[in-house]
């Protein structure tokens, strides 16, 4: 049984405030790191603490949970099999290569967005375990064999170039990995 932690951080402030330390630009990031390392063939369970705002999914397919264990994940203590288009702030998207050498493998989780008010002030929420500030995303997979896996965020939060995939979401180690 492996167990991954990350989060999803705003900027390099807030990234600061919840203990990760980044030295690139003040983009939206996941971390402590975006190159996971895992064993073929085991259990996984991830926690992402999830601190950011959103809009709406260009593609309402990534608003459903896919791949995981039971097809749900615990948001703030709940169990959900997916998030409202509009209320999703990032995914955590992993896909193999399509190779015949490599098991398929398919997880799709949406991460619920903080929410805002009209200054665009982060609101508090229900999660105490981050402090009030995000929500807590806990959800299970299995890997498939030995092969290299990519993960990708599917939230269009780059800037408008590319229907605003481009920038952060293409620049490694923000919004992807291995």
């Amino acid at each position: 049984h492996a167990f991954v932690e990350l989060g999803v951080y705003p900027d390099k402030a807030t990234a600061a405030e919840h203990g990760f330390k980044s030295n690139k630009n003040d983009w939206v990031q996941y971390g402590p790191s975006s190159h996971i390392v895992l064993p073929a063939h085991s259990y996984v369970t991830m926690t992402i603490k999830v601190y950011d705002s959103g809009e709406e999914l260009n593609n309402a397919f990534f608003s459903k949970i896919i791949g995981t264990e039971g097809g749900v994940a615990t948001i703030d203590g709940v169990n959900q099999s997916s998030v409202p288009a509009n209320e999703v702030q990032h995914t955590f998207t992993l896909h193999s290569l399509p190779t015949t050498t490599q098991d398929p493998l398919f997880v799709n989780v949406p991460l619920p967005r903080v929410q805002t008010d009209d200054k665009d002030n982060f609101l508090p929420t229900n999660d105490p375990g981050t402090d009030h500030k995000g929500h807590t995303v806990v959800f299970s997979f299995i890997t498939g064999g030995k092969g290299e896996y990519v993960w990708n965020c599917e939230y269009p939060c780059g800037d408008g170039t590319y229907q605003k995939f481009g920038a952060v979401m293409g620049a490694e180690g923000y919004m992807n990995g291995k």
